[in-house]
């Protein structure tokens, strides 16, 4: 690996660690909102082939509605989806990607979730392993369990 791709790696490394300096304070009616939001606009999941990234995400056409939902969550982004067919609506994104976000997000709307409570869960187990493992290790084999249970819960149609 070059220099620069190892300096990129760490780079990339201490975002998805960096440590939680502000820790939402959200009410009840707040987390049941953000899991609602995630429950029908919403995905959890862990994404990748050989190298695996965790993800929270909402997308919606509604700017406004986005830019409100990252409002509440007062963590992640917001990137836009452009689509190449002329008729559709631009998506706009809401994403979680930092493992400590996600662990945050997820132990507090977890109780809130309906439809991707055992995606939570799941996601939840396999960052827990990372950290115990450590980032740089191989994937365990129960890690590797976890991913292809999330992408099987994820995955369209039959």
């Amino acid at each position: 690996m070059s220099v620069s791709k190892s300096l990129m790696h760490k780079k990339n490394l201490f975002y998805y660690l960096k440590k939680l300096l502000y820790r939402p304070k959200w009410t009840t009616k707040q987390k049941i909102r953000l899991a609602c939001y995630i429950d029908c606009d919403g995905s959890i999941t862990i994404k990748g082939k050989k190298s695996y990234q965790t993800a929270v995400f909402f997308t919606n056409t509604d700017k406004m509605f986005v830019e409100y939902v990252k409002t509440i969550a007062q963590m992640g982004r917001i990137y836009v989806r452009e689509k190449s067919h002329p008729e559709w609506k631009t998506q706009y994104v809401w994403i979680i990607t930092s493992l400590t976000e996600i662990r945050f997000f997820l132990e507090n709307i977890k109780q809130y979730l309906i439809s991707k409570k055992s995606r939570a869960k799941l996601v939840l187990e396999f960052i827990e392993s990372r950290f115990k493992q450590g980032l740089n290790q191989p994937y365990s084999e129960h890690e590797k369990e976890i991913i292809k249970k999330i992408k099987k819960l994820n995955r369209r149609g039959k």
